[in-house]
């Protein structure tokens, strides 16, 4: 049985489906699993220990609860915000008239 697991954020269109189920036997079986995606939920569902890649450089890592704790944030979501350089303003305002023109 394999080792090393490496799934890319393909798995995230199986979320809550047989397929997770399948990666949460694979790591009580002491199996080491490897997901990239950038999808809060599944990140916080399936994982003990995390890392954050931003701009190909690993900038943090560990638990989640250190991620939060090392960010000065409350959730998840805040700290990948804060540890990435935050949102800005100029593209978030851009991507919200995008949206809600429906393009």
């Amino acid at each position: 049985m394999m080792k090393v697991l490496i799934a890319t954020k393909k798995l995230s269109k199986y979320y809550g489906r047989g397929e997770i189920k399948a990666v949460d036997q694979l790591e009580k079986a002491g199996r080491t699993i490897f997901i990239c995606t950038h999808i809060l939920p599944i990140t916080k569902k399936l994982s003990d220990r995390i890392g954050v890649i931003n701009q190909g450089k690993l900038i943090a890592s560990g638990t989640i609860t250190d991620i939060i704790a090392d960010a000065k944030t409350n959730t998840l979501e805040e700290a990948f915000i804060a540890i990435t350089g935050g949102i800005k303003e100029k593209e978030l305002l851009t991507w919200r008239e995008q949206k809600n023109a429906g393009t």
